[in-house]
């Protein structure tokens, strides 16, 4: 168990360095190997988010989707949402990334009520198109009005609103 918690620690340096390469490999190793829950939590954080930074969104977005569905009670649970919105947004995904948002949603609407800047609203568009395309209306509507003028994501949220009406 002490090789492992010298590789997080290893990991941690690389990635703070910005040899996110390296870091990724190393959170991997421990990953796999190690059995303190709380080194493993920080791992998977840790991989997703370096694969994240090497531009490899598909591989993130599958550690990204573990954490979150591993709900609230995950160390990194508000840190993997952004990261896994960051991820759809890159890969121009408005599928799988509002499907598990929607799925998680319920049994974490405390925790996700407590995430920070933009993150929330973009939580709430993210599951309102989603309902707005399955014609599920009323639902959508409730979450796209939740969205507060100033977010990055309000004048699609009005767009969408206003296709309702239409």
């Amino acid at each position: 168990i002490f090789f492992f918690a010298q590789n997080i620690d290893k990991a941690v340096q690389a990635y703070k360095g910005g040899n996110y390469v390296d870091a990724a490999i190393r959170f991997y190793e421990v990953l796999n190997y190690e059995e303190d829950p709380s080194l493993v939590a920080e791992a998977e954080y840790g991989l997703a988010s370096s694969l994240e930074k090497t531009e490899l969104y598909l591989s993130s977005f599958k550690y990204y989707a573990i954490i979150v569905q591993e709900g609230s009670d995950h160390p990194f649970f508000a840190k993997a949402v952004e990261g896994l919105l960051d991820v759809g947004d890159a890969l121009k995904d408005d599928k799988f990334v509002p499907e598990i948002l929607d799925s998680i949603y319920d049994n974490n609407h405390n925790a996700l009520k407590r995430l920070t800047g933009d993150i929330l609203p973009r939580v709430h568009y993210s599951i309102g198109e989603l309902l707005f395309r399955r014609k599920d209306y009323n639902v959508s509507k409730d979450f796209l009005k939740s969205i507060r003028e100033g977010s990055s994501v309000y004048p699609h949220a009005q767009y969408l609103i206003g296709l309702q009406y239409a």
